[in-house]
């Protein structure tokens, strides 16, 4: 089982949003750990649109999410220069807990008739990635 996730940089295109969630939640869905189970993410906000589209369909998906302040994990909060990217952009830290287990993930469906997929799940064979 799963327990903890830690991802970074996997937060840039509208089409891997709800997938990934997907695939998070699915591994996380039978952790045995006490507590609640979670994915640690660094993200940078390069789009604005993408970046609420994350947290919005986590919160639909049964996860809640808590932003990591620097001052947590950074001497004097600060972060470092070379940390940050052009104009002034820098990771955010984000814990993000799978807390919401009564809608089953999508993953565990037993073929893909069965899967019920939202809106924003897209086709992403095409991505220039």
């Amino acid at each position: 089982t799963v327990d903890v996730i830690l991802a970074a940089d996997v937060v840039q295109w509208p089409a891997v949003v709800e997938p990934l969630l997907h695939t998070v939640k699915r591994l996380l869905w039978s952790s045995s750990t006490a507590k609640q189970p979670a994915m640690i993410l660094g993200i940078v906000n390069r789009a604005t649109t993408v970046f609420d589209m994350f947290f919005t369909m986590a919160k639909e998906l049964g996860f809640a999410t808590r932003k990591i302040e620097p001052i947590e994990f950074l001497k004097d909060g600060v972060v470092p220069e070379c940390c940050q990217e052009f104009g002034d952009r820098s990771t955010q830290i984000f814990e993000v807990k799978l807390v919401d287990r009564s809608i089953k993930p999508v993953l565990l469906e037993s073929t893909a008739e069965n899967m019920i997929v939202g809106s924003d799940f897209q086709n992403t064979s095409f991505l220039p990635c």
